[in-house]
């Protein structure tokens, strides 16, 4: 749901699919190449994350996954060989404020609305790889306690 939620939005996200078996996995490692993330397609944080850089064991990381899905679904996206960095910001009648960034900001408010969050706390996560911005993961909750002050701060309109 998300993904496609981004894709409507033109948020650029990963490369990805949902697989069924881990011989699923096999065959997109040998497409793809083995610079991969098998993941719960309901990615609730890093449980059941398991980063591919080698042909290693497939097999175990799929099953990580899914006993870490509560649907039992699990899904493969590309690693994005880049530094990835994770970006509190607070979202406000739909617009976002990202400390002294206004793309990012810009691409975590389209991010963030895209998923129905227009009020409140947001977490992204964003890779750059070749120039692109991707958001690989975003959540609505607050990122560090620095953020509960500017949310009291924002609540009581200062």
């Amino acid at each position: 749901m998300t993904r496609r939620a981004f894709a409507s939005a033109g948020v650029p996200t990963p490369w990805h699919m949902e697989i069924s078996t881990p011989q699923a996995l096999q065959r997109v490692m040998i497409a793809k190449g083995c610079d991969l993330t098998v993941k719960p397609v309901e990615n609730r944080g890093p449980l059941g994350v398991t980063r591919l850089t080698a042909a290693g064991d497939f097999a175990l990381a799929f099953e990580e996954a899914r006993r870490h899905s509560p649907s039992e679904r699990v899904m493969v996206e590309e690693g994005l060989d880049s530094a990835r960095v994770t970006i509190a910001a607070m979202m406000r009648g739909g617009q976002c404020f990202a400390a002294n960034d206004p793309a990012m900001a810009e691409l975590i408010g389209r991010a963030a609305s895209a998923l129905g969050i227009s009020d409140g706390p947001v977490v992204a996560e964003i890779a750059t790889h070749q120039g692109t911005a991707y958001v690989t993961d975003i959540s609505a909750r607050l990122g560090s306690p620095a953020l509960i002050a500017d949310a009291a701060r924002l609540a009581l309109g200062e």
